[in-house]
Formats: C-alpha cells, sequence, structure tokens
C-alpha cells in the first residue's frame, strides 16, 4: 500500500490533542479501531465547526476511508491530531488525517466526504465560495471520486 501524503507546509490545518481512555484500548493496551474512527469524526467535526461549513446548513457524510496505522498505538496515552482539507469536487472533499501518539504510534488516514444541505439532499458546493472562506484555504494531494485537488493560490 502506497504511503499517504505527508502534512502539508503551507495551508490551512486543524490540530487537537486528546488522552487516550481505559476504554479506547483493548485488553493488551492497544488503541481500538472504533475509537480511531470515533477521534476521525471528532476532529473532522470540529474542523468543519469552525470554518462555518458545519452544522445545521451543511452536513458531511463519509463515502470512503483509508486507515494506515503506520506503527501501533501500544503505549500511547495521548495523541495530537491534525486534518486537512486535500481536495474538492462539485459535491465532495477529500479529507486527510494525521494521528501522532505521545510514545511513537502514528496513523494516517484518508477519506472523501458528500456534501449535504439542510434537507439531507446532496447539494452542489460552490467550489469558489469554499475555496475562498479565510478560513480554509485548501492544499492537496490526489483523491477519488472526483475530486480536484488545488493549490494555494486559489
Amino acid at each position: 500500500m502506497d504511503a499517504l501524503a505527508p502534512i502539508p507546509a503551507r495551508g490551512r490545518t486543524f490540530s487537537s490533542r486528546c488522552s487516550i481512555r481505559l476504554s479506547d484500548m483493548d485488553a493488551r493496551g492497544r488503541l481500538r479501531l472504533d475509537a480511531v474512527a470515533r477521534y476521525l469524526q471528532d476532529v473532522a467535526s470540529d474542523d468543519v465547526d469552525d470554518t462555518g461549513w458545519g452544522s445545521p446548513d451543511h452536513l458531511w457524510v463519509i463515502r470512503r476511508i483509508q486507515i494506515d496505522v503506520v506503527v501501533p498505538f501500544l503505549e500511547d496515552r495521548e495523541l495530537e491530531l491534525t486534518t486537512w482539507c486535500s481536495g474538492l469536487a462539485a459535491v465532495a472533499a477529500g479529507r486527510r488525517w494525521s494521528l501522532v501518539g505521545n510514545r511513537g504510534g502514528k496513523i494516517d488516514a484518508d477519506s472523501v466526504w458528500i456534501h449535504l444541505g439542510a434537507r439531507r439532499q446532496a447539494r452542489l458546493v460552490s467550489i469558489r465560495a469554499l475555496a475562498s472562506t479565510p478560513k480554509l484555504p485548501p492544499v492537496g494531494s490526489d483523491c477519488d471520486a472526483g475530486v480536484t485537488t488545488f493549490s494555494n493560490h486559489i
């Protein structure tokens, strides 16, 4: 499997820190995949709320995700999550994440999200409006579902 693109050197990213709780670990102390999914959803929701492209006017539903456990979270008890927009299409957007633990754990994730309006119907995203959002100068790498990637020069 090819490595996912690293955190961009420039452009908007959104980061958060959290503790790995007992309920997030299996019997051997490893971070559970369902906890990873919850962390990814939480930081993505916080990010879109911060940009003004969150609920209730905008709902983003995940269509595809790839999670790469680069180094397992074995003894990590804290992690830093960083996310960023990796591309846009008419009704979809790419999102990347990087999770880094305090003891060397590392997970990378890539996804495609579909944009739904307040009535929960797929609606076209104005790429020009989204790209011009001051808090969202996107950067990107290629992702599927016809997502167009672009540089910070838009």
